[in-house]
């Protein structure tokens, strides 16, 4: 966030702006959404440096045969490379107050709703940065309507299918519990993959999201 857009979120919660108290340092607010889940809004805080993600090998498909004499291996010994963190996507208990909520302090946009058969009210909402012309990812939050609330999962962006299953397989090698996948989501066209770290949490490494 920027330093004016801090001072409209505290002055708009009735909160204050307030000094980060981690090594990244920079200033922050700290909100809470309708169902109490702790956001934080930062500034100024010193950003890490890019990682190195390596371009995926050339890919021969029906006449559009770019690999020629070349030897595709794939590494499975080592963990997948993460370009960024994608999304996340929360558990609430009132999604009309929540997508509302996202939307005035965030001015985040609904890309597509889910809804079940006969039901006026989505069950899922998936919100996407307002990034004006540039194109933005088709979400950067979903919120969806549950018995639980807070976090669901988790997902990072991978470069390219070969990575998605490399990086599962890394992971079922040492007793990761998978959940879900490979796969191609409908909504948001990703294809993806989904476990669960040892303390239970679940998390999706996908690639090839829509725009």
């Amino acid at each position: 966030a920027s330093a004016d857009d801090l001072t409209r979120l505290a002055a708009a919660n009735n909160t204050k702006v307030i000094d980060v108290d981690h090594e990244r340092g920079g200033r922050r607010v700290l909100l809470r959404d309708p169902d109490g889940v702790q956001v934080e809004a930062i500034w100024n805080y010193s950003r890490l440096p890019d990682l190195n993600v390596p371009d995926a090998p050339p890919e021969n498909r029906v006449k559009q045969t770019p690999r020629i004499n070349t030897a595709v291996r794939i590494a499975l010994d080592r963990p997948c490379i993460i370009n960024k963190l994608g999304h996340t996507v929360l558990g609430v208990r009132r999604i009309a107050e929540s997508i509302a909520w996202y939307q005035q302090n965030f001015g985040l946009i609904v890309s597509d709703f889910q809804l079940m058969e006969n039901d006026a009210l989505p069950v899922v909402a998936f919100m996407r940065c307002d990034l004006g012309n540039q194109p933005a990812d088709h979400h950067t939050l979903a919120i969806a309507s549950g018995v639980e609330t807070g976090h669901m999962h988790t997902a990072f962006e991978l470069n390219g299918l070969d990575s998605v299953a490399a990086g599962g397989e890394f992971l079922r090698r040492r007793k990761y519990h998978h959940t879900w996948g490979i796969g191609r989501h409908i909504l948001g066209s990703q294809l993806f993959d989904y476990w669960r770290d040892p303390h239970g949490d679940m998390f999706e490494h996908y690639s090839d999201g829509d725009l």
